[in-house]
């Protein structure tokens, strides 16, 4: 009988063992099809949609996770003709090449309604109808130019709905309909955009002086001459009274300002401008000497009420300023050295 009853206990034991050695193969084998999907939904980078497994039927515009747009049509990019949004980061990357944008700060921040109106744009001109390629061969040695435009968007699944078009010869006949409208819409959408300074240096600058009075910003940006390739960049936002100084331009919309101006900071500040004749220097002082490499001695960026932008730069290939300095140069970054420091000094102070 005791046998017997110790027989009994075995076998439940065994049945016991065999249950639990079944539920954890259970539990690894559901924990490995949770890793499996985990790395096919794995994130991807800008620099990879291209290349990206392309999605075969167009999915819901809010499940988008990242949105490229590539609209040049000539050798050179005007202001708002690549746009990149990382939708769940709410970044917006505006001329910048895809395969840089890993490694560049944000040009903007999106509020919710700010991309929702993206996606509008996307779904009013009907993008996603278009055909996959509009692609016309050409003679690659041939005189035409090479045009080309692109749409990428990454899906919630990491596929990418991918339209293009590419041709040596007329851009017309590359473009699938609502091309124009959809581009001029996305212009208009970036240049809606609160962007701060980031986007002076990539905006069209025009060759003509506007009034001071309709200054919005102001950049100085001067190599030190003692210190070899050493900046020192002083910008102002003249509309919100206030100073930066040593951000670079792509990062001061992300930074708090260094000091806080008063009116009559703004008033002084304008003086010197209109004192040393800033707007009547040339737009371009270049110097070149045996080398061949460039570098940029200084640059003065003046951002009106309409986002025109004036600029001023000396480019020479030493480190040297000397032969890129207009009239009353040194005088100039001498007086708005000494206003910056007032500035910071009374910032403290009170």
């Amino acid at each position: 009988m005791k046998k017997e009853i110790v027989y009994i206990i075995i076998m439940l034991l065994s049945i016991l063992f065999m249950g639990c050695e079944n539920s954890n193969s259970n539990t690894i084998s559901d924990a490995s099809i949770i890793e499996k999907e985990k790395i096919e939904y794995e994130d991807i980078e800008f620099n990879e949609l291209r290349h990206a497994t392309e999605t075969t039927e167009a999915q819901p515009l809010n499940q988008m996770k990242k949105i490229y747009c590539d609209f040049i049509e000539g050798d050179v990019a005007e202001f708002g003709e690549m746009i990149a949004i990382d939708i769940e980061r709410r970044e917006l990357y505006v001329n910048c090449y895809y395969k840089q944008i890993s490694i560049t700060e944000p040009t903007y921040m999106l509020s919710n309604d700010e991309i929702e109106e993206f996606l509008n744009i996307i779904e009013t001109y009907k993008i996603q109808e278009w055909e996959h390629e509009y692609v016309i061969e050409g003679d690659e040695n041939s005189d035409d130019s090479y045009c080309s435009w692109a749409m990428y968007m990454q899906n919630g699944d990491n596929t990418v709905e991918k339209h293009w078009g590419a041709t040596y010869k007329s851009l017309s006949q590359i473009k699938p309909p609502n091309y124009d409208e959809f581009k001029a819409a996305m212009i208009e959408f970036v240049n809606n955009c609160d962007i701060g300074f980031s986007r002076i240096p990539t905006v069209e600058k025009i060759r003509e002086k506007r009034s001071l009075k309709q200054a919005k910003k102001v950049v100085f940006n001067f190599l030190q001459e003692d210190i070899d390739g050493q900046e020192e960049i002083i910008a102002i936002d003249i509309e919100n009274k206030e100073l930066y100084v040593d951000y670079e331009i792509t990062q001061i919309d992300y930074e708090e300002p260094t000091c806080m101006l008063e009116d009559n900071d703004i008033e002084e500040l304008l003086d010197i401008i209109k004192k040393y004749e800033i707007q009547e220097w040339d737009y371009e002082y270049c110097f070149e000497e045996e080398n061949n490499m460039q570098y940029r001695a200084w640059i003065i960026y003046i951002e009106n009420q309409d986002r025109t932008v004036e600029k001023h730069i000396g480019i020479t290939n030493t480190f040297n300023c000397e032969g890129v300095k207009p009239t009353n140069y040194d005088e100039f970054k001498t007086a708005i050295i000494e206003f910056t420091n007032k500035c910071i000094e009374k910032g403290y102070s009170q």
